[in-house]
């Protein structure tokens, strides 16, 4: 692995940090919803998201960064805190992990994930969980290295193509 150094983004970080975590947002859609929407529609949807979430940077909601030696923003994990909606209890979330393509099966995501596991003991969270594209192969692939588990799959259908496929066929 390369010599990294892990920490808070800066202000310049987060210009970087804006527009890695669109293109993921981005990639995690469907080919069928890319087609629905546009990058400019998540942009927009993102950015709103992204200002409450550095307000609130901190305590609930924590961004740490990987830097090469030679201060390249190679990778972030950007991690908070959640009710779970079956229990209630507080537990940690991974928002968002990336890294950088030319960086990647070099350790850094674990690294990062390490990061995010010790946040998580720091503030008294016992369960951490995240969400990831079931096209996703090589982000699973890590996550169930690093031991985490599947417990629910969202799924999801267009209600007016289902309709509009449901009304012909009762014709």
């Amino acid at each position: 692995m390369p010599d990294i150094q892990i920490e808070c983004p800066g202000d310049k970080d987060w210009y970087w940090i804006t527009e890695k975590h669109i293109e993921t947002a981005w990639a995690s859609l469907t080919s069928e919803l890319q087609h629905a929407v546009s990058i400019e529609m998540v942009r927009d949807s993102l950015a709103e998201q992204i200002a409450k979430f550095r307000a609130e940077h901190g305590v609930t909601n924590q961004v740490l960064v990987a830097k090469s030696v030679d201060s390249r923003t190679v990778g972030y994990v950007w991690m908070g805190q959640v009710k779970s909606a079956f229990t209630g209890t507080l537990q940690a979330h991974i928002l968002n992990l990336f890294v950088a393509d030319e960086f990647r099966g070099q350790g850094i995501g674990a690294l990062l994930m390490a990061q995010a596991e010790t946040w998580a003991r720091q503030h008294k969270l016992e369960r951490i969980g995240l969400s990831v594209a079931t096209h996703n192969k090589t982000a699973i692939g890590l996550y169930e290295n690093l031991e985490y588990k599947t417990e629910t799959l969202r799924m999801f259908k267009n209600i007016e193509q289902s309709y509009d496929t449901f009304a012909k066929s009762i014709k």
